[in-house]
């Protein structure tokens, strides 16, 4: 199944922001193989492609360096251009009120770490086949 962009016709895209490589490259390798992926090792790098590029989904690291998931959640937030893109928070912490809180401060899902391929796309795809994206889907 390849996902699809009904604005532009192309594969979704997907900026993924995270300080550590090992996290940043399986999410790419797992992704890139249906979506058109970007990633971040920092939040100024992530907000400077978002200033670039038309992002459709945001999977965002809660710890980081200069500024934390829910600073660059805020900012998106208050800026217009950005406002509307879904953030999915990748976090090693994921009690319950961790999660709770995540949500509350406006991320749509939550991917415990460490990673896996199967709760990463499960995630990913249950949110686009669920119409929050404005997305299609197509047979490859």
């Amino acid at each position: 199944m390849l996902y699809i962009d009904r604005k532009t016709g192309g594969k979704m895209k997907v900026l993924i922001i995270d300080d550590d490589y090992t996290v940043l490259n399986l999410a790419k390798n797992i992704l890139g193989k249906i979506y058109q992926t970007f990633t971040a090792k920092k939040p100024v790098e992530g907000l400077r492609i978002l200033k670039e590029t038309r992002i459709d989904l945001i999977l965002l690291d809660w710890m980081l360096p200069q500024m934390d998931g829910f600073e660059v959640l805020r900012l998106l937030q208050e800026d217009e251009a950005t406002a509307h893109i879904p953030v999915i928070f990748l976090s090693e912490k994921h009690e319950d009120d961790d999660i709770a809180r995540a949500l509350a401060a406006g991320a749509k899902e939550f991917i415990k770490k460490p990673l896996s391929r199967e709760s990463l796309l499960s995630t990913i795809h249950s949110y686009t086949i669920l119409g929050d994206l404005d997305i299609g889907s197509e047979s490859a």
